[in-house]
């Protein structure tokens, strides 16, 4: 589908499909058909709109599926060549300045997706499937509330509001968000949903107000509302017409009990005709469930919300179903949490900067295979697919290799790396990542992962020991062969390929019977793994077997230890040696 573009410096002459002066349209009302020249937009496109003010509008196109206006504040749909700022609709000059006239206003229009726009009052009439997300709404009225929303009868509203603010500056007690579903013969389910959403009424003011006589399926979850009339007014007949969780609120109004049913909430003040939910609270101050606040609205009508930090109250005290899992500003809610808001920066740096890079030396066996470790960012809430996120290992003296990672959750099995945060409210900061097993190979002294990228984390890097891998044998259990030279020795030739007998024997030389166990051949430089070899058992009771030593490891002179390795199933492991290999030029 086609992407079109609007910005102040357009023109509605133009074909609207490129972002330049001589390609974009000037204004929105033109886009949405409201100049009473068709535009040719349709269902299933995207308009996206530049930084500025745009006059306001009656929409007049009738698209048959979704169609997407999208806010572009930082212009980096238009190349940056704007001077980045708020993408501004209203009905006077002033855009500071609220006003009386409605700025879109709709008559049986479906369809409308509204994203990252601060609008001057919106008002629709018979309208279903819009979405409103990342909005700012405000409107100084007697008339209108700043968002008015009015549906048919029986008719399934899909009507979405979040990650939004609406502002109401008028001296009526009217509803800052007025929903009004139809009065239907009989009940139906209009499907609404409000989320993260900032109310914030004028003193005088209702919140948000609702009159659905026989529709249901309307949810509210993590709102902020408390201004001293009521948050919520439900006027409704049906049992379960209107939940809201994960809220913070002042008042709750029904018209009939059980049409508003509440559960997970902060209520500071009284409730009308509405339960007490069995999880939810009534404090004095809300302030002491939240870490910090944040300003809400415009000059004498600010209002301060709670926002959750890692170890506020306000985490896991709410539910997760029909919730949310990211608040205002996107960011991954710690846990079910109540209100709009989670601990977050709007800037590039985290809520945690730590001083320095995390960094971590550990020791892991050579050739260890399905191995996990434990990594320190810092920061909670990441994923596999967090943006930058990016982990690579490097074994001594040899090329970085990228690691890619892949979403697990802390319980499922080992993958080659499978990321996964451990826990983000008792071990905030640290995950869990699965180690490729050609990062533990034998053959290197090292290797270090580093773990970076992510905002709001200077990473970690870990550094993994292979060299301290010390055999520690039972007493007494050594290895023997006819072709040790008499100072004990086995002495090979550079570049031989020969095969070795060995005998494993107690301190007196009495051989130890091989039985059914497995036996393996490890040969070592200092405590590095250079070779593993498979064996022939000889003499199962005499305890001979022998193996095929080659070039992997006779191709550099050298002293080097052999040891047996005997298993008898499970952990049940000896290890006979060592025997020291000498290999020389001559």
């Amino acid at each position: 589908m086609p992407t079109y573009y609007v910005r102040p410096d357009g023109n509605n002459a133009n074909t609207g499909l490129g972002s330049g002066v001589g390609q974009a349209w000037a204004t929105v009302a033109h886009a949405l058909g409201a100049t009473g020249t068709a535009s040719g937009v349709v269902g299933g496109d995207t308009i996206y709109v530049a930084p500025g003010k745009y006059a306001g509008l009656t929409i007049g196109v009738t698209p048959s599926s979704v169609l997407t206006i999208i806010g572009d504040p930082s212009g980096s749909q238009f190349g940056y060549s704007l001077t980045p700022g708020p993408v501004y609709i209203s009905n006077v000059n002033d855009r500071a300045t609220t006003t009386a006239t409605v700025a879109i206003t709709a008559t049986s229009k479906n369809n409308f997706s509204f994203q990252q726009l601060v609008i001057s009052g919106v008002t629709t009439t018979s309208c279903h499937n819009w979405t409103l997300n990342k909005c700012h709404i405000n409107q100084y009225t007697t008339a209108n509330s700043p968002l008015s929303m009015t549906f048919d009868a029986g008719v399934n509203a899909n009507t979405t509001i979040s990650n939004s603010s609406v502002l109401s500056l008028s001296a009526s007690n009217i509803g800052t968000i007025s929903l009004t579903c139809g009065n239907h013969t009989s009940t139906y389910t209009s499907n609404i949903n409000i989320y993260n959403v900032t109310c914030v009424p004028s003193i005088t003011n209702s919140g948000i107000n609702i009159v659905a006589n026989n529709a249901t399926g309307i949810l509210i979850s993590n709102v902020f509302c408390v201004q001293p009339s009521n948050s919520i007014n439900v006027n409704g007949t049906v049992l379960d017409q209107v939940r809201v969780q994960n809220s913070i609120l002042r008042t709750l109004l029904a018209s009939t009990s059980g049409s508003l049913v509440e559960d997970y909430n902060i209520v500071l003040g009284a409730r009308t005709l509405v339960g007490s939910g069995a999880n939810s609270v009534a404090v004095a101050n809300f302030l002491q469930y939240g870490d910090y606040l944040t300003q809400c609205g415009v000059g004498a009508f600010s209002q301060f919300a709670p926002a959750s930090t890692v170890f506020s109250q306000l985490v896991g005290f709410g539910t997760s179903l029909n919730a949310p899992t990211t608040d205002y500003f996107g960011r991954p809610y710690l846990q079910p949490t109540i209100g709009h808001l989670s601990a977050s920066s709007i800037g590039t740096i985290g809520t945690y900067v730590p001083a320095d890079r995390n960094n971590q030396v550990i020791t892991i066996t050579p050739g260890s295979v399905g191995q996990s470790i434990q990594v320190y960012l810092g920061v909670v809430g990441l994923t596999a697919t967090s943006p930058a996120l990016t982990a690579r290992y490097n074994r001594s003296r040899s090329a970085s290799v990228s690691i890619p990672l892949l979403t697990r959750t802390i319980t499922q099995p080992w993958v080659a790396g499978g990321f996964a945060e451990v826990d983000p409210v008792e071990m905030p900061g640290v995950y869990r990542l699965d180690l490729p097993n050609e990062a533990l190979l034998g053959g290197a002294d090292d290797c270090t992962v580093v773990v970076r990228g992510a905002s709001g984390t200077n990473g970690a890097v870990i550094t993994i020991d292979l060299r301290n891998y010390t055999f520690v044998t039972t007493t007494g259990y050594k290895l023997i062969s006819d072709q040790m030279g008499a100072n004990g020795i086995l002495d090979v030739i550079k570049g031989s390929s020969i095969t070795v007998k060995l005998q494993m024997v107690d301190v007196n030389n009495k051989p130890i019977p091989i039985g059914t166990a497995a036996c393996t051949v490890e040969v070592y430089s200092i405590n590095n793994l250079v070779e593993t070899y498979p064996t022939v058992i000889q003499y199962q009771s005499n305890g001979e077997l022998t193996f095929v030593l080659d070039t992997q490891v006779t191709a550099t002179p050298g002293t080097y230890n052999i040891y047996v390795v005997r298993n008898n199933g499970g952990s049940d492991t000896v290890l006979y040696g060592p025997m020291k290999l000498v290999v020389s030029n001559l």
